[in-house]
């Protein structure tokens, strides 16, 4: 492993330390082996902090506070070989002083060889200027990406003191695999959502339940992409009973972006999505990054319109008795006797031939005598025309004392209901 550092930037370059941290076999071979020129770094993202043996980020950001002890650049490789050189250059972009501004701070480069994560560190021994900053990364001499960050919040610089970097540090390499994507950092976030809002579609109503006939949408967060990197979203079922198979796909979508942004994938229904569980697969570069849950809830119940009335009943009027040929009711009330006839009087209007009026008697409550809701007698009449007709409850013994109902239907649909008592 080859370690060299160049102060280029006066005023800051004394204030700054910077360390390089890396996954190795072991030590390095000395084989003068040359490398070739493939693309051997995979992702790169800046982050507060690492942990582990492969030096994951933590906190992974593009901006920092002023009093931020150490600026991580992470940067994964995949199946490099022997003697593939990694550089970091630290960058000054804006930081109010246009004679600082394009500015190098300081230049890491690292010589190594499989697939680990190098862990580039920037540690200030005092707060850094307000300001926008990059770390360009390269590969075997050539550019491969730039990282920007900002360091937000003003604070005056202190006196300069000259600190040494730390010394590399050699651990346990990774396994042969690259490091998994989603420790790469292009996605930093991912929430699902009712909808997404503004050129930046960000996420609106965020919830993992949605109905079956609404947009679904899954808003993706993602930091420092390189160009071409492709993002994919597939929509699983997950168990939505006899309706579908486990694993099936619903659809998928693909994106390729780049650089800092919100990406919207969205599924939209043509028709309704059977209730269940289902989840969005997404994918970078074609590795699985994360797995989002989410339910669809059964259709709301649509709701029905009250039957609409016949208009044949005018009153339902109930008495001791009835005279006449109207059968007009005698002795109005809704309070009766134990050995009482009770007539229900019902004054019907404009009825065409055929229609079928109906009483239905019930008991409400009558305690221990019988139960609640018990259906007594049914009578029914084919009537037409505007007059009274009688419905009659007659006792075979003395009824009990407690409350009663009766319904009135018209052509089988309930138009009335009189409630009434025994004392």
């Amino acid at each position: 492993m080859t370690h060299s550092k160049r102060a280029q930037w006066p005023l800051l370059a004394a204030v700054l330390a910077l360390s390089v941290s890396m996954l190795a076999c072991a030590l390095f071979s000395s084989s003068s082996s040359s490398s070739t020129s493939g693309k051997y770094i995979t992702e790169a993202v800046t982050a507060k902090d690492v942990e582990g043996d492969n030096f994951d980020p933590v906190d992974i950001t593009d901006s920092f506070p002023p009093a931020q002890k150490i600026i991580h650049a992470v940067v994964t490789l995949t199946d490099a070989p022997n003697d593939t050189v990694v550089k970091a250059v630290w960058k000054v972009v804006d930081v109010g002083d246009s004679a600082l501004n394009g500015d190098t701070i300081d230049t890491t480069e690292v010589t190594t060889d499989g697939s680990r994560n190098v862990d580039f560190t920037l540690k200030p021994d005092n707060p850094l200027p307000a300001g926008t900053y990059q770390v360009v990364i390269y590969q075997d001499g050539k550019k491969d990406r730039t990282l920007d960050f900002t360091v937000e919040g003003q604070v005056q610089a202190a006196k300069p003191t000259t600190a040494p970097p730390a010394a590399a540090t050699l651990v346990p390499p990774a396994k042969a695999t690259a490091v998994p994507a989603n420790n790469s950092g292009y996605i930093t976030a991912a929430v699902m959502a009712q909808d997404a809002t503004g050129a930046n579609f960000d996420p609106v109503g965020i919830t993992d339940t949605f109905p079956g006939d609404q947009p679904i949408h899954t808003v993706v967060t993602i930091r420092n992409a390189p160009d071409g990197t492709v993002y994919k979203a597939n929509w699983k079922v997950v168990d939505i009973g006899s309706a579908g198979t486990p694993g099936d796909s619903v659809t998928d979508y693909t994106f390729t972006a780049s650089g800092s942004q919100n990406l919207d994938f969205t599924l939209t229904p043509e028709s309704q999505l059977p209730a269940g569980k289902y989840q969005v697969e997404l994918y970078v570069n074609g590795a699985l990054n994360r797995t989002l849950d989410f339910t669809v809830q059964p259709p709301a119940a649509q709701p029905t319109s009250p039957p609409q009335l016949s208009g044949y009943i005018l009153d339902v009027t109930l008495a001791q008795d009835v005279q006449g040929a109207n059968m007009d009711p005698v002795g109005v009330t809704t309070v009766f006797g134990p050995g009482d006839t009770i007539h229900a009087v019902v004054s019907i209007a404009n009825a065409p031939k055929d229609t079928e009026f109906k009483a239905d008697w019930y008991v409400e409550d009558i305690g221990d005598a019988s139960q609640a809701n018990t259906l007594i007698i049914s009578s029914q009449l084919s009537a037409s025309g505007t007059r009274n007709l009688d419905f009659k409850l007659t006792p075979t013994s003395q009824w009990p004392v407690g409350t009663y109902r009766v319904e009135i239907l018209v052509n089988g649909q309930l138009e009335y209901t009189a409630t009434y008592s025994v004392q």
